[in-house]
């Protein structure tokens, strides 16, 4: 009998449980392969239902669909369901993650021929995925070792082991199909979970997912967060949820940094700064005895940094001696964006400042400090053509930021400055409406809850004006900045922008008065 690879048993199981043809397009998309693969695995599946009489029609334009009844449908299901022997063939992408994993937790030199059985490849192909793996561990400062008759094994860092180590549990890598990944709800989430049996090397990674205790580390970064009166975003949190389990995970092993990340001098500064003490109760209160250990205080500097370079929605209550050493910086970096506005007093504004102090000394911590991070989600990017003045001050302050610092700031960061600058702009322009005229011919009543909808959402429009339709082509528009208008009003040729809107105010309405308040 044929046996099924795992791709192909859940490639059947989709075309089971759907209706009708299914393009192979929309297959990929959904298992998160390319349409290559999707074809090639088919092959599979349709020797192994001809085993069982069932027809696969792929048809060019149409899709790929079963021609069998429903109840042999459910009979194939519960086949699929009930456990027999499927063959699991990694992809290139994955077994060289397992590889990479397998060397960073490994504690003793890795025979060829035990990866091999591990993995069920050949020599030759394990050669050359070890030749990959190299190349991505080089970025880490990690050597990977060889030697005849003895084995394979990392060399590099305690620090920069756990850079990797992070970096590979998080997904950000260049290897293809990512078998792990961080979401706020599972914690760490391993894709091979549901076929760990059939691989004695996933068993072991199954292990180790569940010794790191994700899911339980979140509290404590939320509990850090409490101690220094600030918030991490959204993103960070699950980013410090993986750096720290990987850091207890190192300690409760007895792989403690070998030397302070800090020189003389950086320590003495972090350790007068409170986040130092929340890292070091934080350790103590986790790691039973870690504080008796030599490299106790190399484990709460690694800490303290990684809290101070983790990316914040706002600036915190203080963290004073960190700030110190940017303060020049960040006052040059309010000066620029003043000039470049030609807003005088923006040099002044809070909000600004407490923005660039959150993003700005961050990033620049996380390059000093050879720290990995992953790059920020990109939901709210601004459009370089509409917001070209923007984007050319953002480019401005990373200019003066390698200046000052020798740091490159990171393409999401510099698109942060852009956002902090945008918002700044709309602030303190001086522009400020002196009169908007509101056209609601539809009654009093409706006027009045328009009004109060438009002062509700848009305090900055000044004076708000009812007029009615049969006044409107006779108003004097000296200092009138807009007109309001629930009927359309193109005939009257205005001088001066209309925005139509329903009477009730809607979502989109809103967008557009948004949209034109922010030019």
């Amino acid at each position: 009998m044929i046996s099924l690879t795992t791709r192909q048993r859940d490639l059947l199981r989709q075309l089971l449980e759907s209706e009708g043809s299914l393009v192979i397009a929309d297959l990929a998309k959904e298992m998160g392969l390319s349409s290559r693969q999707v074809s090639y695995g088919l092959k599979g599946v349709r020797s192994w239902l001809v085993q069982r009489n069932v027809v696969l029609t792929v048809t060019p334009g149409v899709g790929v669909e079963l021609i069998c009844s429903s109840a042999r449908r459910d009979e194939l299901l519960q086949e699929l369901d009930s456990g027999e022997e499927y063959e699991l063939v990694l992809s290139a992408g994955q077994r060289r993650q397992l590889i990479a994993l397998k060397l960073l937790i490994g504690s003793d030199p890795i025979v060829l021929f035990d990866l091999q059985n591990a993995t069920q490849v050949s020599r030759t192909t394990i050669l050359k995925d070890l030749e990959d793996v190299e190349v991505w561990f080089e970025q880490f400062s990690l050597r990977v070792e060889k030697k005849p008759n003895f084995g394979t094994w990392l060399d590099g860092s305690e620090w920069k082991l756990r850079q990797a180590l992070t970096a590979l549990l998080w997904g950000d890598l260049y290897f293809e199909d990512p078998i792990f990944s961080m979401n706020h709800v599972r914690g760490l989430a391993f894709s091979l979970e549901s076929d760990a049996l059939l691989l004695p090397i996933l068993q072991d990674v199954m292990q180790f997912v569940d010794e790191l205790q994700t899911n339980r580390i979140t509290a404590l970064v939320a509990s850090a967060e409490a101690e220094m009166g600030g918030r991490f975003t959204d993103h960070e949190v699950l980013h410090l949820t993986l750096a720290l389990a990987v850091q207890l995970r190192r300690i409760a092993i007895g792989s403690l940094i070998e030397t302070s990340i800090l020189s003389r001098e950086e320590e003495a500064k972090i350790r007068k700064s409170p986040v130092c003490d929340v890292a070091s109760a934080l350790l103590c209160g986790v790691s039973s005895g870690v504080e008796e250990q030599a490299g106790f205080n190399n484990e709460v500097n690694a800490f303290a940094i990684l809290l101070l370079a983790g990316s914040k929605n706002e600036r915190w209550p203080g963290d004073p001696e960190t700030e110190k050493e940017f303060d020049s910086l960040i006052t040059r970096l309010l000066v620029v964006a003043e000039e470049a506005y030609k807003l005088p007093g923006l040099s002044n504004d809070v909000t600004l400042r407490d923005g660039l102090i959150a993003n700005v000394i961050p990033a620049c911590l996380r390059q000093q400090y050879d720290l990995w991070a992953p790059a920020l989600i990109q939901t709210n990017k601004l459009s370089v053509q509409k917001y070209v003045v923007e984007h050319e001050i953002a480019a401005h302050l990373a200019a003066v930021v390698k200046d000052h610092t020798t740091y490159d700031l990171p393409e999401d960061e510099v698109n942060n400055l852009s956002l902090l600058l945008r918002a700044a702009w709309i602030r303190e322009r001086p522009h400020r409406l002196q009169e908007v005229i509101v056209v609601c011919p539809s009654g009093m009543a409706t006027a009045q809850l328009l009004m109060a909808r438009l002062k509700a959402r848009f305090p900055r429009l000044g004076n708000l004006k009812v007029v009615s339709m049969r006044e409107i082509g006779s108003q004097e528009l000296d200092g009138v900045d807009l007109v309001i208008s629930t009927i359309p009003l193109a005939d009257l040729e205005l001088p001066i922008k209309v925005i139509q809107v329903h009477p009730l105010l809607l979502p989109e309405d809103i967008t557009r008065i948004t949209d034109w308040l922010a030019q």
